[in-house]
């Protein structure tokens, strides 16, 4: 290839391209018959509940393997490729009066998909002005002052902290989350980071799980060099140790 060839050259998920300069060079290569994992920056696009994939090669043409590709709901009668969903960046005010009145100013991506619906702690917030990119609500009147100091389900998805320069030895203090500064903070769309993302790192995911039915469930976990997974915390705040599934150099 030559020296500006990358080896993808035409990736997309729905309408946006996905971008690999600065992740792909032309030295790089991908083997047959194997997983791999590369990252790309997708252009922005509008909110879709279900995008197409299709994948161009500088060789030719890919397969997109729809069994691996698609991903459905429990019921099995919601499943998608590719979803591009709002996301909620800031909220202009954390507490306000319970006599409602209060105009709250949210930022974000996608408010123009559909109607934007808004409860604070369970009481209506008429939204009043809205663009693509933010929108403004009216607070109602609430009964009583909410709860505070307790966990709350927010917005679709898993947070990612990644921290950096981690100790290589695989221990639970290496990969702790609890006592240091994220390098980065970011929303993901699944319960999964990129493959070898970075050498000498350490993630933490934290969300809720919803369960859809009451059922045994099997959660699967690899890793290198080791992780920790918690389902769950007790009374006072810590995890039990049924909750705990430790993995090593898998």
């Amino acid at each position: 290839m030559e020296a500006e060839d990358l080896p993808l050259i035409n990736a997309k998920i729905g309408l946006g391209r996905l971008d690999f300069e600065g992740y792909l060079d032309n030295e790089d290569s991908f083997s047959g018959w194997a997983d791999q994992t590369v990252q790309g920056l997708v252009e922005e696009q509008d909110i879709a509940m279900d995008n197409d994939l299709s994948i161009q090669w500088e060789t030719g043409g890919s397969q997109v393997m729809d069994v691996e590709a698609t991903h459905c709901n429990f019921d099995g009668d919601d499943c998608y490729k590719a979803r591009v969903i709002p996301v909620i960046f800031s909220i202009s005010a954390t507490e306000g009066y319970i006599t409602g009145g209060q105009e709250l100013y949210v930022t974000g991506n996608g408010f123009n998909f559909g109607d934007v619906v808004v409860d604070i702690d369970g009481v209506a917030c008429e939204v009043i002005e809205k663009t693509n990119d933010d929108f403004t609500c009216l607070t109602g009147a609430a009964d009583a002052a909410s709860t505070t100091n307790v966990d709350t389900l927010g917005q679709y998805g898993a947070t990612w902290e990644f921290y950096n320069e981690t100790s290589y030895t695989p221990s639970a203090a290496a990969i702790s989350a609890y006592s240091l500064t994220p390098y980065a903070t970011k929303l993901l769309n699944s319960f999964e980071i990129p493959l070898d993302f970075e050498d000498y790192h350490g993630s933490y995911i934290k969300g809720w799980f919803i369960a859809p039915a009451t059922t045994n469930y099997r959660f699967y976990l690899s890793c290198d060099d080791y992780c920790i997974l918690n389902m769950g915390l007790n009374d006072v705040g810590t995890y039990n140790a049924d909750d705990l599934t430790t993995v090593v150099e898998n």
